[in-house]
């Protein structure tokens, strides 16, 4: 259609808007596909050295923060490590700095991502936290759920944080946030240090 019609300017923008649409469609069936994908009974778990991962975690981001000028830190404990599924916890951590990344507050300087990971009763907490927008204490209670989402000013889905519970969640552990609005967030992951769990 694109080709064939002549563009006008309410043309091209009827095209922009219908790509917009069916990109987000398209987003949301990716998702979706995640999350029908995703079998507890076939989950694999290995040794898992946590600082490694962290690290491996930072440098896949290492260009977009230089580029929203975003400090980056990691703190993880000497030795720390567990059995658990390295894939499961990568994509909760993604989605967890993607969103920090998409919400950090309109500022020159000074915004941070900060990972730190320490043991904890029976497992290990990997705590990340920011000083973004925040979430509305109204919006705190759901924030997990299917097509929850915190914010009406980004586009999003609500999927991203449903996926990081449900992942979380299917190797034995939890998922919990404090934040206050327009100051900043704080998720903590704890994970149990053995995988013999019902």
């Amino acid at each position: 259609m694109k080709i064939e019609i002549s563009p006008t300017a309410n043309t091209t923008e009827y095209f922009s808007k219908i790509d917009a649409i069916l990109h987000k469609e398209d987003e949301m069936l990716k998702r979706l596909m995640e999350v029908s994908c995703l079998n507890t009974n076939n989950i694999k778990f290995e040794t898992i050295i946590i600082s490694d991962m962290l690290n491996e975690i930072g440098n896949n981001y290492t260009e977009i923060l230089e580029s929203e000028n975003i400090s980056f830190s990691i703190d993880a404990q000497d030795n720390l490590v567990v059995q658990s599924n390295k894939y499961l916890i990568q994509k909760a951590l993604f989605n967890l700095i993607n969103n920090s990344i998409k919400f950090k507050r309109r500022r020159d300087v000074g915004s941070f991502i900060k990972i730190k990971a320490y043991s904890a009763k029976d497992g290990i907490n990997i705590e990340l936290s920011d000083n973004g927008q925040g979430i509305p204490e109204g919006c705190q209670d759901k924030l997990f759920e299917l097509f929850s989402r915190a914010s009406a000013e980004k586009s999003g889905i609500g999927l991203g944080l449903y996926i990081t519970r449900i992942s979380i969640e299917a190797i034995g552990g939890n998922i919990n946030t404090k934040s206050k609005y327009k100051e900043g967030s704080a998720f903590t992951i704890w994970l149990p240090n053995t995988h013999a769990f019902k």
